[in-house]
């Protein structure tokens, strides 16, 4: 079943996977990094591209509106995905737009390759010229 805020398009070459809540950043939930493990393992051989819907950010790390609870269930689901990120023989490339805290650079730094746009390193520019 589709998750609402994770779009995945599969075809005959690669899946993309994209991150789909921009209100919130792309702040991670147990739910939606549940859809993200789930589809991750789907096909471990198919190539994965791992981005979001809007290129002014990638993805804000855990969602701190939810309870602790959920924060840590999150985390769990988190680190489940940086090792099947890491242990799928196929290779995942993580296009990143905007910038990636916390889970978000976790998933990032997990990938096999980091695409990285001008907004990826916004949060670590000093300001000025």
């Amino acid at each position: 079943m589709p998750h609402p805020h994770l779009l995945v398009e599969r075809d005959a070459v690669a899946c993309r996977l994209l991150l789909a809540r921009p209100e919130r950043h792309n702040a991670l939930d147990p739910v939606m990094t549940r859809a993200l493990r789930n589809a991750l393992a789907e096909d471990r051989q198919a190539p994965v591209i791992l981005g979001s819907t809007d290129p002014r950010v990638f993805c804000a790390g855990a969602d701190l509106s939810i309870p602790d609870a959920g924060r840590a269930a999150g985390s769990d689901l988190l680190y489940e995905c940086c090792e099947i990120i890491i242990t799928r023989p196929g290779p995942v490339i993580a296009a990143v737009g905007g910038p990636a805290v916390g889970g978000g650079a976790q998933l990032a730094t997990a990938a096999d390759l980091r695409i990285a746009g001008p907004g990826a390193a916004a949060l670590d520019r000093p300001a000025g010229p």
